[in-house]
């Protein structure tokens, strides 16, 4: 049957979303060409894909970070079984999942490259990048956050300044914003608070959601404060820091029509951090078990 008559036997639909990225579907379209036929099943073989790859980047980094096998595999299995993760690589032709992929192996890169900076972690950075932007628009904010990490690493005179400014100026932006609506293209966008938003980090540590990622997080962070505040690691703790009030402006501001905020988008928000936390995690846990003193790496090239 040619595309017009199977069109014309749907009667009328509507695109609900005619301004999303084309990528996702493209990807469903190139599966099913792959097995030569529709299979509700098999065409979400890339979606498993992402999955399982995103396991082993996981695995891969901690074991070249110096970690064991049994504990790489231990953190690769934790992601893997946390059921928002699961849900999602599930859902076949969701441009969701193929985003938080993007964003997790971009952020888990950025966080190894923060540590011991490589020409590798920036190529499979700008992979991640790549695919978590051509998936969805929300992504990019994940990518302002990653570029001034960039920078501060690059930069160390700037750091402090960079470190302190850039949230602060956001900050005050934001104060702005809710005081004053911007107009552009003839709209008006008045910054407020989204509604039910106190639910949003209530979801962070519901077992149905997380499991006990989020605390874990918090107890590895209490318990090896010093650490995780110490040069060698201010990087990456404001990043994931930088990562976590993210998610809240994610959770609790909206603008009516155009940004819905709320718990729908804190979720996908979470939903992209998540590797990274893991990873952060893993790497903080392992350290403070180690007991010995961080110690910086300043080359630009892979240790051995």
């Amino acid at each position: 049957m040619p595309p017009a008559g199977w069109l014309d036997g749907l009667g009328s639909y509507t695109d609900t979303e005619p301004g999303a990225f084309a990528f996702p579907s493209l990807l469903l379209v190139w599966t099913a060409n792959a097995i030569g036929q529709w299979h509700e099943g098999l065409v979400g073989f890339p979606w498993w894909m992402l999955g399982a790859s995103l396991a082993l980047a996981l695995y891969g980094h901690l074991r070249r970070a110096g970690g064991g096998v049994a504990y790489a595999l231990c953190i690769a299995y934790l992601f893997l079984s946390l059921p928002l993760v699961d849900l999602h690589i599930a859902l076949a032709g969701a441009p969701q999942w193929i985003a938080a992929a993007g964003v997790g192996f971009a952020g888990c890169a950025l966080l190894r490259w923060l540590e011991t900076p490589s020409r590798y972690l920036l190529l499979c950075f700008a992979i991640g990048a790549a695919l978590a932007s051509l998936s969805m628009t929300s992504t990019w904010g994940w990518f302002a956050i990653f570029a001034v990490a960039i920078v501060v690493r690059i930069w160390p005179r700037h750091a402090v300044k960079l470190a302190v400014g850039v949230p602060l100026l956001v900050l005050f932006a934001l104060l702005g914003w809710f005081q004053t609506p911007l107009k552009f293209a003839g709209a008006v966008l008045q910054l407020q608070v989204a509604a039910g938003w106190g639910e949003t980090i209530e979801s962070l540590f519901l077992l149905d959601n997380w499991h006990l990622l989020y605390g874990v997080a918090v107890l590895v962070a209490l318990a090896g404060w010093r650490r995780i505040l110490s040069p060698p690691w201010l990087p990456r703790t404001w990043l994931v820091l930088m990562g976590l009030g993210f998610l809240f402006v994610n959770g609790a501001l909206s603008v009516p029509g155009y940004w819905y905020g709320g718990l729908r988008d804190f979720s996908y928000a979470a939903l992209q951090f998540a590797p990274v936390l893991l990873l952060w995690t893993a790497f903080a846990a392992r350290d403070l078990a180690a007991g010995d003193p961080p110690v910086a790496v300043t080359t630009l090239e892979p240790q051995p």
